[in-house]
């Protein structure tokens, strides 16, 4: 009864020599694709469930624009004085640097837009604004760059050195708020900072 059994068993899976893969085993497959369910084949033919890859869409960002040179400091009604940073990416010289406002956990973006001859910046996070600058940078991470998708509020936050014409990494604008941000190199020298006001 057993063997009868067992045979019955061996037909049932179709005809042999078929074989499966979908990631590892398979050097056709890359090995993001392991998860993907197998489908198995039969009658001496063989399976691969390597889908194609799905284009990824390029992700779009509210660009903050950095630039010191030829920038006079703005003095704001409510956010004391600002320089060097500004919506988008066309700060006007020299009165172009502006509070920021951003949308609540959307996509941004940090673009150092000096000229070629121009001087590296960071954005960096220096914390919650509350009516007045900290006296010093107290930023331990300054020219070292988060990780793409951090949220810009987070302790310790940077947009990492950007030379003249670089863009950083897109990050998270993370909850509303009112934040201090700085240049690593100009903040104590120059001035350079802004309140980030997202909403």
């Amino acid at each position: 009864m057993l063997s009868v059994g067992a045979a019955l068993a061996v037909a049932a899976c179709g005809g042999g020599g078929g074989s499966a893969s979908n990631g590892p085993g398979n050097p056709n497959c890359p090995a993001a694709m392991s998860r993907v369910p197998l489908q198995y084949g039969g009658g001496g033919g063989s399976a691969s469930n390597c889908p194609s890859p799905t284009p990824v869409p390029a992700t779009s960002a509210a660009p903050v624009g950095l630039l010191l040179t030829g920038e006079s400091a703005v003095a704001t009604t409510s956010d004391g004085t600002v320089l060097g940073f500004f919506n988008g990416t066309s700060g006007s010289v020299p009165s172009g640097s502006e509070v920021v406002t951003l949308t609540a956990d959307t996509n941004v973006q940090f673009i150092n837009t000096e000229a070629a001859t121009g001087f590296p910046h960071t954005a960096s996070f220096l914390g919650a604004y509350s009516g007045s600058y900290p006296g010093t940078f107290t930023n331990t991470n300054g020219p070292t760059a988060s990780a793409a998708g951090t949220v810009i509020s987070s302790p310790n936050f940077s947009a990492g050195n950007l030379n003249p014409g670089a863009k950083s990494a897109v990050y998270n604008t993370g909850g509303p708020g009112m934040y201090i941000f700085g240049c690593a190199y100009h903040f104590v020298s120059n001035g350079m900072r802004t309140v980030i006001v997202v909403m």
